[in-house]
């Protein structure tokens, strides 16, 4: 699929997914760990990213999946992207838990990050996106 990164667990290629994502005037990014249950997730978010396609095809949004698990421990490559700690703060917790969470980004910036089965289907998931991160295409 065009516009869709992903990385094997290790801190390098973590990092290379998280500095795209960065890079990327709007990003969705799925945090995955191998010590979770996220694995149920992985379809929900591959339907996600093909019906946002489908609706609208050529916008540059870009999906991403981190494997996060080499990072794990502190997850100080995500804690790193501006506005993670504030989001932290604001919460009174960390914002990965293992499960599933899906991270909006936009100029370098995270927005949101919220788990995905709180989403009953991709067109909730379209939906928040759009209100977050509104389509240029």
């Amino acid at each position: 699929m065009r516009l869709f990164e992903t990385a094997s667990a290790g801190q390098d290629n973590v990092q290379q997914v998280i500095d795209n994502a960065r890079a990327s005037n709007r990003a969705v990014m799925f945090i995955d760990v191998d010590w979770a249950m996220t694995e149920i997730y992985h379809q929900q978010f591959a339907e996600f990213a093909v019906e946002y396609f489908k609706k609208h095809p050529t916008d540059s949004l870009r999906f991403h999946f981190a494997d996060c698990t080499a990072v794990s421990k502190n997850y100080a490559s995500l804690r790193a992207i501006p506005g993670w700690t504030t989001l932290m703060d604001d919460a009174g917790t960390a914002m990965i838990h293992g499960h599933g969470e899906i991270a909006w980004l936009a100029d370098g910036h995270v927005l949101r990050v919220q788990k995905i089965a709180d989403f009953a289907t991709p067109s909730e998931l379209i939906e928040s996106t759009e209100d977050l991160l509104p389509a240029d295409g």
